[in-house]
């Protein structure tokens, strides 16, 4: 992929997305994810580089991005992601993380705690099945 190319790839996938049957909101969050992930590569590359890597990276995520839907969408019903969560407050995954960091993060554990419930709903609500 070219640079030039970027904006014609970009709006494609929307478009095949959108034909799929997933909601806007699931289609721009499935090519922001795809963008952010290819941009995340390409920032460690050489600077010279840093574009081819991230044209390379942004083409291979957006052929990603139905599976990622998918994936997303199926988690969401199965409540998968709502399990992993519990299970990460149970085994205090948070705290550690804040502790490995050589930071006091129970504060933030305890306002992460709180909002839960809110998120997993958020979660549901955002990857319910498609339109």
């Amino acid at each position: 992929m070219e640079l030039n190319d970027l904006a014609s790839a970009l709006a494609l996938k929307e478009l095949e997305l959108s034909a799929q049957g997933y909601q806007p909101h699931q289609v721009n969050a499935a090519i922001r994810f795809a963008w952010k992930r290819a941009e995340g590569v390409a920032i460690r590359a050489p600077q010279q580089h840093q574009q081819s890597v991230f044209l390379a990276n942004v083409e291979q995520n957006l052929e990603a991005c139905e599976r990622w839907l998918a994936g997303n969408v199926q988690a969401a019903a199965e409540g998968d992601m709502d399990r992993g969560i519990d299970q990460a407050a149970r085994d205090r995954r948070p705290l550690r993380g804040y502790q490995r960091m050589g930071v006091d993060g129970r504060y933030a554990v305890r306002r992460w705690k709180e909002g839960l419930p809110a998120s997993k709903e958020g979660y549901r609500q955002f990857f319910a099945d498609r339109s």
